[in-house]
């Protein structure tokens, strides 16, 4: 997984009209399936949802997203985490703001695993 500033996430989005959005959110999902937890929905259809339809690819995204962190987080002996209504909802109402929450969870991860990076 890619540790990503939550700020810069949110920016380059917004410059970049949501395509910035599209492609990290593609590749969040890549990371957590190659970080050994397979994702029930393939990431290119989160990414098609994104882009036609942004209410369904967002809550997607929430739903393989709390699914997949939670599968990684099992394995590796940390506590779970279940943010799938809020993450679902968001993803709805503001998918934006679900990738930014998606993306701290997984920061957050990643600085719990290496606490001297």
């Amino acid at each position: 997984m890619k540790k990503r500033s939550i700020v810069s996430y949110i920016l380059l989005s917004i410059i970049t009209c949501g395509i910035y959005f599209l492609v990290v959110s593609y590749q969040q999902v890549n990371e957590i399936e190659s970080e050994g937890a397979p994702s029930k929905i393939p990431a290119i259809v989160i990414l098609l949802l994104n882009l036609f339809v942004s209410a369904a690819g967002g809550a997607l995204l929430g739903y393989a997203a709390n699914d997949g962190l939670n599968a990684l987080r099992e394995k590796r002996g940390m506590p779970t985490e279940d943010n799938l209504v809020l993450w679902v909802i968001l993803g709805v109402l503001f998918p934006l703001i679900t990738g930014a929450l998606i993306q701290d969870s997984m920061n957050k991860m990643i600085d719990a695993q290496n606490p001297n990076a």
